[in-house]
């Protein structure tokens, strides 16, 4: 298994780096700044706050580097399971063209979708947040 930070910073940068840890990048953050220093990265085109032009974030990724990326994030529709993978799907090639491995977001009820597996590289897991963490379908 291999753990992505969402937080990176001057002071917890070096152990992060140390114990092999990664980083997610966001388009609406700066770490892009600190990727080259990472071992491995990968990157949510759309992030949590779902906000932003679509086209200024898929210009953000192309600026990125291919080396090390675990994969991009392809655009969901929280919180929907089907129109995510739907969306997911209809950018995974553009963000394969781009040079990257495409993830899409699985929410709440993805278990029950029939997944395409073969037009994906990677499941990342989404859904909604509840006041209980350990009763989210996810765990």
């Amino acid at each position: 298994m291999i753990y992505l930070s969402g937080v990176t910073n001057d002071r917890d940068e070096p152990p992060l780096i140390a114990a092999g840890i990664g980083l997610m990048l966001n388009a609406g953050n700066s770490y892009h700044l600190r990727v080259q220093r990472y071992p491995w990265w990968a990157a949510d085109i759309v992030g949590i706050n779902n906000r932003g032009n679509l086209d200024d974030r898929f210009d953000w990724l192309d600026k990125l580097p291919r080396d090390r990326c675990l994969f991009a994030v392809s655009p969901d529709d929280y919180p929907s399971a089907e129109r995510s993978l739907a969306r997911g799907l209809e950018y995974a090639g553009l963000i394969r063209d781009m040079g990257f491995p495409v993830a899409v977001v699985a929410q709440d009820g993805a278990e029950r979708l029939a997944w395409p597996w073969n037009e994906i590289d990677c499941l990342f897991i989404g859904g909604q947040r509840t006041p209980n963490p350990n009763a989210e379908w996810k765990i």
